[in-house]
């Protein structure tokens, strides 16, 4: 928020330097050549002076051609505006008046742009987040993510990039933002998320968990390939984990390793009790992963 703030003020400042300099330097430019006017008449009333005594003293038969020269020279220098109309006590006051409106418009066109591409929306959103984090983050944990609408769900999701930002070492924080984009259907946040969060608490058994299903449902093949990997890991610690043995044999199936397939689901059977409502739908995804992946006809 600062840099951008400190942004804008800086392109206007170019921006009103770019207007208002040319007309400072003209202003320079006038005032020297009032000056050296002035000299100029100053020299010629003094040698007119000098001309005047020395014909009264015989120094000079005639002064007339000399007085003509100077006059001629003194047109000469004389700055050609200056020719045509004389300096006005309130020229500088006009050349402001004239800046006024340049510089205007310059605010009023970055003021423009910068509400049509988005950034005051953006900046809103972000002050929204950080706003509301506390009571957002309250919401969902003591409710649950199905009390919460989706803009709920948007605002508490800057207000957690904004707050990790800051603080990156709060892993609890990394898993709910994760989980919101699970929930939002939002995979990239969430598996970058995940990711981190993994990356921070690489004996968290849950957090692996959570990571892996992120990358199993990506649409992406080397995100399923490296979700095998963190499952892996997972059945390396705790080979009877009924989760990671699910979506394991699941993962492995949608990559068509139909022998990795078939052997985590046989596993997870005889890990799960005779009644459970799961075993049927485990014996025809071992029955079609044993055919290649064809089902019946």
């Amino acid at each position: 928020m600062t840099s951008l703030i400190l942004t804008i003020v800086l392109a206007l400042l170019i921006g009103v330097f770019a207007f208002v300099w040319p007309l400072y330097r003209r202003s320079e430019k006038a005032q020297s050549s009032l000056a050296r006017d002035e000299l100029n008449k100053r020299f010629y009333q003094q040698r007119l002076d000098e001309l005047a005594r020395e014909e009264g003293q015989g120094l000079v038969a005639d002064a007339a051609p000399m007085v003509e020269e100077l006059q001629f020279n003194l047109l000469e220098d004389v700055p050609q505006k200056e020719k045509k109309a004389g300096p006005s006590s309130s020229s500088a006051n006009h050349r402001l008046m004239l800046a006024l409106p340049g510089v205007a418009l310059l605010l009023a066109v970055s003021i423009g742009v910068y509400w049509l591409n988005g950034s005051y929306q953006k900046v809103d959103e972000w002050r929204q987040g950080v706003n509301q984090l506390p009571a957002l983050r309250q919401t969902l944990i003591e409710s649950g993510v199905e009390s919460m609408d989706r803009q709920q769900l948007a605002t508490l999701a800057v207000g957690l990039r904004s707050e990790l930002a800051e603080h990156p070492e709060r892993v609890d924080d990394w898993v709910m933002l994760g989980r919101l984009g699970l929930y939002m259907r939002d995979m990239t946040t969430g598996i970058e998320a995940f990711a981190e969060a993994s990356r921070r608490a690489p004996g968290n058994v849950d957090i692996q968990l959570g990571y892996a299903e992120l990358l199993v449902r990506s649409e992406e093949r080397n995100d399923n390939i490296l979700a095998s990997e963190v499952l892996v890991g997972v059945l390396n610690k705790d080979g009877d984990n009924i989760q990671a043995l699910s979506l394991f044999g699941y993962n492995a199936y949608e990559l068509q390793d139909y022998v990795q397939a078939v052997r985590a689901w046989k596993r997870l059977l005889h890990l799960l009790p005779p009644n459970d409502k799961r075993i049927a739908a485990i014996e025809e995804s071992i029955r079609l992963a044993q055919s290649g992946g064809k089902a019946r006809p």
